[in-house]
């Protein structure tokens, strides 16, 4: 029998808070080459954190698992959008309710290399992060409401437009469009998605996304 962790409904924001912090340094955190990407390891007991836990809430462990879907599309990237500072640079992690209070605090040396100078053009590093990144896609799909509007639904939505490859992987505007399809009855996530599509970079207007969109302005 599993032993899970309780919060109240009101805490699980701060650890919806908490992981997406710990999963976003996670990405930096230098990974040991000879070692087959040790940060990915972490990554991966992170994951099994979230799942020992007993959301009240469902969609707050799906939003959670998006976010750590978001950083793995990030790992792939040539270049990180943030670095380890210059000189000494501190992270710190916090968390606190009636259960328990957490208080991560690293620092690492000025000129510390991260990841994607690390692993920059390594194969296995790109296939190892593909694989956990669908992986936890779907488990994200059996968390999900698709009957009701919750965060979770433009979560996902905004991370498969902005993060995914939809020129590669075509499956991911199809789900895109069913996530349009689900939350379109909600006043919030049309808003959000009205706000999302213009900030988008379409060059090509032919490729996926820019069909994809094309449907969402169609279906409005």
């Amino acid at each position: 029998m599993r032993m899970g962790f309780f919060f109240q409904r009101s805490e699980e924001q701060r650890l919806v808070s908490f992981f997406s912090a710990l999963f976003s340094l996670l990405l930096v955190f230098p990974g040991d080459v000879e070692e087959s990407a040790t940060h990915l390891v972490l990554i991966r007991e992170a994951l099994a954190a979230v799942e020992k836990i007993d959301w009240r809430q469902r969609d707050n462990k799906a939003v959670v698992l998006i976010r750590a879907l978001k950083i793995l599309s990030v790992a792939t990237w040539e270049q990180y959008p943030y670095h380890i500072g210059e000189p000494t640079s501190c992270l710190q992690i916090s968390t606190r309710s009636s259960y328990c209070g957490v208080i991560l605090v690293l620092c690492f040396p000025a000129a510390l290399d991260s990841n994607d100078v690390l692993f920059k053009s390594s194969n296995f590093f790109l296939s190892e992060v593909n694989d956990l990144a669908s992986e936890v896609l779907g488990r994200i799909l059996q968390e999900i409401h698709m009957d009701e509007e919750n965060n979770a639904l433009f979560e996902l939505l905004e991370c498969i437009v902005c993060y995914g490859n939809l020129n590669e992987n075509a499956s991911l505007a199809t789900l895109a469009l069913k996530l349009w399809k689900a939350g379109k009855g909600g006043d919030i996530f049309i808003k959000k998605v009205n706000m999302l599509l213009p900030g988008l970079d379409i060059e090509d207007r032919e490729s996926n996304l820019a069909i994809l969109v094309s449907k969402i302005k169609e279906l409005r």
